[in-house]
């Protein structure tokens, strides 16, 4: 699952990736365990689990920590983790084994399959929404909304009671399959399809009965039963434990498994669906789960995007499959690599980057002798490349009331002479582009094919670099809302910084009441509306589930949708004070620095109001 509290928190301000600090290279096992305990120590995560499978069956398990930090319960092969995003691979799985039965088609309309699901698809006529879109995370919908994470009385609910829950979500954004934008939602339909399709009590009996027996993953389930509370890690945030949340989409992301169990699942993926001498998939499934397909830009030849329900991973020119989980308290990473046979786990009970850190020290450590080599040129640049050059934003966000974050952060694609480059202006370099012989361009790491050009049924042209979506912009659109952003900061910083001066001499009768404290006071004032909300956010977070509390009315949400409205108000009420005391006699200092302060808070009010963030209900 991906983080969907951080719509708030990083309110106006722009994201910068944090790198980790670089570690010495990694030459033996006895270095991989005691790197892998330094990023767990690290990053606070009380135990981890990894495992690494080698060519010929030959598998290296390293445990550390405990799983329960109140009994000193160290943590064990066995111990069960929750896997989170990591659930839906088995979503996928489940649905290509009965398009093999022929029970159903990755083609089907969802409309067909499922009529009782409620969603809606403008473009149904054209570009009807199939079960392929579901997995490969092309549906078009939004992320889930706060209010389809709450429970019920702390009961799982079945996959239909929560797709009944708030079905307001599910509308595409746009054309099913012209675009793709993580999320959580899709599979858990799909896992209603399979649910429905295979005639089973539920969608986790299915996986039981098909994929964890066969495996023999004994120590696998979906629910807070008595064997998970006997051997479970505990999920640890901020130094606590939190309780145990029963997801409503459960099924894309509530699975929990131990690293014995994972390294079975593993080894039936690099055996390319066998089960020692069963064949519980057919190895055409395998791979048609890892290709990217059936996507518009995948049919113009991208190759890294999205395949069903399963990711991939680049490091040192290799490409990995496989997924990535995280919870509040949980992390974990599955990768595989089919033509080197190896694969490798990691399970960790604490939030953060954890499983993704230690992963790349993995993939570090299989991959030290492997020489990249150098990408070639497939055709040379053409004046319709260069025409590429530019300014552009992200058109495919998984939260579309976050796209003011995104819109903060321009991406800018750079064709001269015979190289090309395409990166954010800010959390990462620039990153060099080969061009392809398809028209594209590969990605100078792995040689596959990273950024191709499509014609969107909705917005016309646009670029694919990976699983983002880019619409050109000009000079304006790019800069003007990061310009805004950091100006707007520094000023209210600056405003803030002299309070504390003007203020004392206010209350001591050095600075007379009328226009000069008005013109001061106000500015600030709008300024509370927004640490209102950003107090609501902190609220919300402090909760052991806080999708939960946003996704209902309470003092969090409340904070957020009426500091949201106050912040826009005093915006304005603002402008009418300038107006009234913009002649009145003050400091040339403050009334200069009042009149950029009021002008950048009522800038910033319009353009949070033109994508919806204010008065936004978080419960709704």
């Amino acid at each position: 699952m991906r983080r969907l509290i951080p719509l708030l928190v990083l309110l106006f301000a722009l994201p910068v990736s944090a790198r980790p600090a670089p570690t010495p290279p990694v030459e033996s096992l006895s270095q991989l365990a005691a790197a892998i305990d330094g990023v767990r120590e690290r990053r606070g995560a009380p135990g981890v689990a990894v495992a690494l499978l080698k060519p010929g069956g030959e598998v290296w398990q390293h445990t550390a920590g405990m799983a329960d930090i109140d009994v000193q319960r160290s943590v064990t092969v066995d111990t069960r983790f929750r896997i989170a995003s990591i659930s839906k691979m088995f979503v996928s799985l489940a649905v290509l084994r009965l398009q093999e039965q022929g029970r159903l088609s990755l083609d089907d309309r969802v409309a067909a399959l499922a009529p009782e699901i409620e969603f809606d698809n403008p473009w149904e006529s054209n570009h009807p929404l199939r079960l392929v879109h579901l997995l490969n995370h092309s549906s078009g919908w939004d992320a889930p909304h706060f209010a389809e994470q709450i429970g019920s009385d702390g009961r799982p609910l079945s996959i239909r009671e929560a797709l009944a829950l708030h079905p307001h979500s599910r509308r595409s954004r746009w054309a099913p399959g012209s675009r793709t934008a993580y999320n959580n939602t899709g599979p858990l339909v799909a896992a209603y399809i399979v649910e429905k399709v295979s005639g089973a009590d539920s969608y986790e009996d299915y996986v039981r009965e098909q994929f964890f027996e066969p495996l023999g993953m004994e120590a696998s389930g979906y629910y807070y039963s008595d064997d998970y509370r006997s051997n479970a890690a505990g999920q640890y945030h901020g130094g606590r434990e939190l309780p145990y949340w029963h997801l409503n989409n459960r099924a894309a992301g509530g699975m929990h498994s131990s690293l014995n169990d994972m390294q079975r699942f593993a080894r039936m993926l690099l055996d390319r669906g066998r089960i020692g001498g069963t064949r519980l998939l057919s190895a055409e499934s395998i791979r048609r789960g890892e290709t990217p397909t059936q996507t518009l830009a995948a049919k113009a030849g991208l190759q890294v995007s999205q395949g069903l329900g399963n990711n991939s991973f680049h490091r040192n020119g290799v490409v990995f499959r496989g997924h990535e989980g995280g919870l509040p308290g949980a992390s974990a990473l599955l990768a595989y690599q089919p033509q080197m046979g190896i694969a490798h786990i990691v399970l960790a009970n604490g939030s953060g980057p954890v499983a993704a850190e230690i992963h790349r020290l993995l993939a570090d450590f299989v991959t030290r002798n492997h020489t990249v080599e150098p990408v070639a040129a497939e055709r040379k640049i053409t004046g319709g490349d260069r025409s590429l050059s530019g300014h552009y934003r992200v058109a495919n966000p998984a939260m579309q009331s976050a796209e003011f974050l995104a819109d903060l952060v321009p991406w800018t694609v750079n064709v001269r002479g015979d190289s090309a480059t395409i990166g954010p202006l800010l959390g990462m370099p620039p990153r060099k582009l080969v061009p392809a012989a398809g028209g594209g361009f590969l990605q100078e790491s792995t040689g596959r094919v990273a950024l191709v050009r499509v014609r969107d049924p909705a917005a016309g042209e646009l670029l694919h670099y990976g699983p983002q979506a880019l619409e050109k912009v000009g000079a304006v659109g790019a800069y003007g809302p990061p310009l805004l952003a950091v100006s707007w900061f520094v000023c209210a910083v600056v405003g803030l910084g002299f309070l504390p001066i003007w203020l004392p001499r206010y209350w001591l009768g050095k600075i007379r009441p009328g226009g000069a404290i008005a013109m001061r006071a106000w500015p600030l004032l709008t300024l509370s509306g927004l640490l209102a909300a950003l107090l609501g956010v902190k609220m919300a977070m402090a909760s052991p589930v806080p999708y939960a509390l946003a996704g209902r009315l309470s003092l969090p949400t409340l904070l957020v949708f009426a500091g949201s409205i106050a912040f826009f108000v005093c915006a304005l009420w603002s402008l009418w004070v300038w107006f009234r005391y913009r002649s009145s006699r003050m400091n040339r200092f403050v009334k200069y620095h009042s009149t950029v302060l009021i002008l950048l808070n009522l800038l910033v009010g319009l353009y949070l109001l033109s994508y919806g963030v204010i008065g936004i209900r978080l419960w709704a």
